[in-house]
């Protein structure tokens, strides 16, 4: 975990540092401290709880755009590796999440109201003729939301077997 930061950093770096464990097979620099509830590391740096790869890329590389976020190449938000961080956009971040097939889907989006069991009776029923407005109605959600499940604009991940 060589490397020089800027000379004046020197004293962040090293405390930063000391946070993380190597993971030798992934190159990822595991950090060992505490984290926000979405799994991200968490640093106390310069009087301020700071995401520790953000702090991690900006020692290292320079600094980060107020636009922009430190994406990681390597997935895994516990990682702190300059090296597996890169700057990038919130719409490239979401980007990279969903084709990497990181993003949730299906029961797993926390506000969903249907089980996959469901989606595949909307979309029978649909192509018995019934409406869209009776099948919110049977369901209690809305009708746009029907017709999306009936277009495979949501749930497209579930198929008929």
């Amino acid at each position: 975990m060589g490397g020089r930061p800027h000379p004046t950093d020197r004293s962040d770096w090293d405390r930063l540092r000391a946070k993380v464990a190597l993971d030798v097979m992934t190159g990822c620099w595991i950090w060992t401290a505490s984290f926000y509830p979405d799994g991200y590391a968490n640093f106390w740096f310069r009087g301020h709880g700071r995401r520790a790869s953000r702090i991690a890329y900006e020692l290292w590389k320079g600094s980060v755009p107020k636009d922009k976020e430190v994406l990681h190449n390597c997935d895994n938000p516990k990682c702190v590796n300059p090296s597996h961080l890169h700057i990038g956009t919130r719409a490239e971040n979401q980007h990279e999440m969903v084709i990497r097939g990181r993003s949730n889907r299906g029961v797993d989006v926390n506000t969903n109201k249907l089980s996959e069991k469901e989606v595949l009776q909307i979309r029978k029923l649909s192509k018995c003729g019934e409406s869209n407005g009776a099948l919110a109605k049977k369901f209690s959600v809305t009708s746009t939301n029907i017709g999306f499940i009936v277009r495979g604009v949501t749930w497209k991940h579930l198929t008929e077997v």
